[in-house]
């Protein structure tokens, strides 16, 4: 089993990086970009372009298209597995190669904006500055390779997105069932398997 004993925060908003403070208290490193870093200086910055070696993994920040500086992170672990986390972005204008794991944000669809605008709970935030559930599946195709194993779909917005309907759409669109949705307590193992 694979262990990577570090907090990685890809934005600097509440929902992702609240738990710095604790997360360093517990003795644990946090990477992140350097917005982050200036709300929280014990954060060390990733250099974007370049992998840097953490333990026995190594990490490359993604920049991301977000309303405030963000990333992902590809990941390589020790046994050459590449997982993919990206979230808090509009759009990964980025093809990867072989990745196994796909950790990615499908935070809203289009057809619940459009009804939540009908009963006027409108959030422009999901609209603007994150993966629609129909941007999700484009970036997945681009990305898509006979090395992948899972995909989880990450940060979905309440009241936004449907999960059921989400999973569903991914496997049917990709020809892929090995699809997660993420909540609380979910495991999901990273190993290699022989098909």
């Amino acid at each position: 089993m694979m262990w990577l004993a570090v907090l990685s925060a890809t934005v600097s908003h509440k929902d992702h990086s609240k738990s710095i403070p604790q997360a360093i208290k517990n003795g644990l490193c946090v990477y992140s970009c350097s917005d982050v870093q200036s709300i929280h200086s014990e954060v060390k910055v990733l250099q974007k372009g370049f992998k840097t070696k953490i333990g026995n993994f190594k990490v490359q920040p993604i920049p991301l298209q977000h309303n405030v500086e963000c990333v992902g992170f590809l990941i390589i672990a020790p046994d050459g597995q590449r997982i993919l986390f990206a979230t808090d972005t509009n759009r990964i204008p980025y093809k990867f190669t072989n990745l196994n794991h796909i950790l990615v944000e499908s935070n809203y669809w289009e057809d619940l904006i459009i009804d939540n605008m009908c009963n006027d709970e409108f959030n422009v935030s999901a609209s603007e500055n994150h993966l629609e559930i129909n941007d999700t599946i484009d970036f997945l195709r681009h990305n898509y390779s006979s090395s992948l194993m899972t995909i989880c779909l990450i940060h979905l917005s309440h009241g936004n997105a449907d999960e059921k309907y989400f999973k569903q759409k991914v496997q049917d669109e990709l020809g892929f069932n090995n699809v997660f949705v993420a909540k609380k307590g979910l495991e999901i193992p990273l190993e290699i398997c022989e098909f």
